[in-house]
Formats: C-alpha cells, structure tokens, sequence
C-alpha cells in the first residue's frame, strides 16, 4: 500500500502544481521506472503507421521483448477527459493489436481488447491513498512478476462482475415492480388451486393476505394484492424498512427520487438545459462521467432511451454513460460534487 500512497501523493502534487502534460510524463516515467520498467521498454512518442500517409505516436508503449503489453494515453493532470481522448486511446489499442490500455490524467481509467469488439473501459482508479484497488494496480505493474494475462484476468473478472451485477439489479427491479407483483400474484393462485381450493376461495384468501416484496438494499417496501394497488399501511412499512439495509436515495432540488445512477442522469440533463449555449465539445469538457454521440450507442453502455437523451447547442444527439456507482466505472459522487459546484441542491431521502 506504501507504493500505491507514493504513486497518489505525487500524481496529486502534479494536480496541485498544474503542471505541463510532458512534465506529468516524467513522473509516470519515473513511478514506471519504480516499478522495475526498464528505461528501453518505456517507449516514449513511438511512431505508430495508420496508413501510407498518416502516422500517430502514443505517449508511452510499455514493452518487453519489443512486443506491446500496455499502452498509454497521457493528459495534464487537471484535464477533464474527453471522448476523443478514450477513441485515441482505442485506435492505438487496436492498431498495435494490445489488449491493456490506460488513460491517465485527472485518474487512471483502465481498458480491455480482446481482439473481436471494439476496446471497453473496465475501470476508473482515483488518485485516492489506502486503496485497495490502488494496491491491486500496483501488483499488478511491478516488472518483476509482471504477466499481461494477469492484467487481461483483471479485467475479465471485472466485466463479468459488472454483468453479473447488472443482471441481479434488472431481476429484482423486475420482481419489485408491477410485473413482478402479476408473477407472484398468479403463482399463489396457481398453487391454491393445485391444493384444491375453489376460485371463489381463492379469491377470498388472497384478499385476506399481504405479500411484501423488498429489495433488502433498497429502502422500497412494495405490497401485492389481488387489487395490485392496495399498499401496508405506513407504521407497518416503516417497521419492515427498519429491518432492511437500505440503499440511498437523492432529491435533486428539492424534487423526484433517485438512485445514484438516476440522479446522475438528471443533474447532466439539468445541467444541458440550463446552459443551451454549450457545443458538445464544451460539455464533454465539463460534465462527469461520459457522454457518447448517437452514432456511437450502439457499442457503449448508456442512458439511451428516447426520453433520456440530450442534445447540444451544435445539435448533436448525445448520451450519458450510465456507469455509475459501485463497481461501474464512474463515481456517482463526483457528478454530486458537480452539481453542488454548479448551485444545485441534493439531498438523502
């Protein structure tokens, strides 16, 4: 943890100082070079042919045995990422056939290619001490036990928790909701009829119970009724809610319920609204998170509902990424420190 600390303490100083972006790439040369890198594997402005007329040259290319293991995009520590920045990143990726890509900058972002689809973003590491993620990151670099596949584990065990935790979160809101209420609704009627109970009976034992669905993360309390509409009364609720962990959820000046992903959405659409002036561009540069072109939805992970989109003073259609939160790569409290900069009111409900 002591190296993870050093790497935050300095990257953190160069934030402070506001310096150059080639001043910020002797200090990820030097942290490499920590790290055990050799100073010849640490290829720096490599030349990079796209084609018989265009060249490009990443800022580092770390390699061993003159093959690519990771690629580097660096940007001045106090930059605000763009989306041209990560497609920078990817063409790289992808013209040097490598499967590990970082963005640094204002954080490290993490990224995946596996050779068939388009390169993903994994994860996003903050310049933050004591960090367990922090710690796994620097495991993971040090050249002496250094193995790409590891890296390429990583990030696989990382998608696949994401997967895995987006489909838990879409069959309990699936359950919660009214369509779940229907299931459980006509399996209780399915089995009274199974034990040879008649309809009229049936119909007379289900108006007599209440079935609470609770998402134990959630502070949700939802009741099924053969009417689908009657809810517990509110001592009763508060009693169930009192026995459940719950999960935090925001008003955003003083209106509606979020969850952390939902009240991101809301603060950038606020945010577009209230400044109509503003080119694509100059979002990018000032929202949190990441926001995608229309031409692009179908490759990224993103709120891209019709209601959901937002649109510049350009008139581009664009998209808010919706990885927000726990294991996702954006951190939702960040688009909350934006919108109390910006005079916004959030409060926990």
């Amino acid at each position: 943890m002591e190296k993870w600390n050093e790497i935050c303490s300095d990257f953190i100083e160069c934030q402070k100082n506001n310096v150059s972006e080639r001043r910020f790439q002797d200090t990820v040369c030097w942290t490499l070079r920590s790290l055990g890198w050799l100073k010849n594997e640490i290829k720096q402005q490599l030349k990079v042919d796209l084609g018989a007329a265009q060249r490009v040259f990443p800022d580092i290319v770390l390699e061993i045995d003159s093959i690519p293991q990771i690629i580097i995009e660096l940007k001045k520590p106090t930059h605000n990422f763009r989306e041209r920045d990560s497609i920078q990143l990817t063409t790289y990726m992808k013209q040097l056939i490598c499967s590990i890509g970082f963005y640094i900058g204002e954080n490290i972002q993490i990224y995946y290619y596996n050779k068939t689809e388009e390169p993903q973003l994994v994860s996003t590491l903050p310049y933050e001490t004591d960090s367990e993620m922090g710690l796994c990151f620097v495991e993971l670099m040090k050249r002496s036990i250094f193995d790409v596949r590891k890296w390429e584990n990583y990030c696989l065990t990382q998608i696949e928790q994401r997967k895995l935790e987006e489909d838990i979160e879409t069959t309990v809101n699936n359950l919660i909701s009214d369509n779940g209420k229907t299931v459980l609704y006509n399996l209780l009627r399915t089995k009274l009829g199974a034990d040879g109970h008649q309809e009229d009976s049936i119909d007379a034992i289900l108006n007599r119970i209440d079935i609470i669905l609770v998402d134990k993360s959630s502070k949700d309390i939802i009741t099924v009724q053969e009417s689908h509409s009657n809810i517990l009364k509110e001592d009763k609720i508060n009693h169930s809610k009192s026995n459940t962990k719950k999960r935090i959820y925001y008003s955003l000046n003083g209106n509606g319920r979020y969850c952390k992903r939902e009240l991101a959405l809301s603060i950038a659409k606020l945010y577009v609204k209230e400044h109509p002036h503003l080119t694509f561009s100059e979002i990018e540069t000032r929202l949190p998170g990441r926001i995608y072109r229309k031409e692009r939805f179908g490759e990224v992970r993103c709120f891209k509902e019709e209601s959901q989109l937002m649109k510049s003073a350009d008139g581009i259609i664009f998209a808010l990424t919706d990885q927000w939160g726990k294991g996702c790569p954006f951190d939702s409290d960040e688009m909350i420190r934006f919108a109390k900069r910006n005079g916004y009111k959030i409060e926990e409900l």
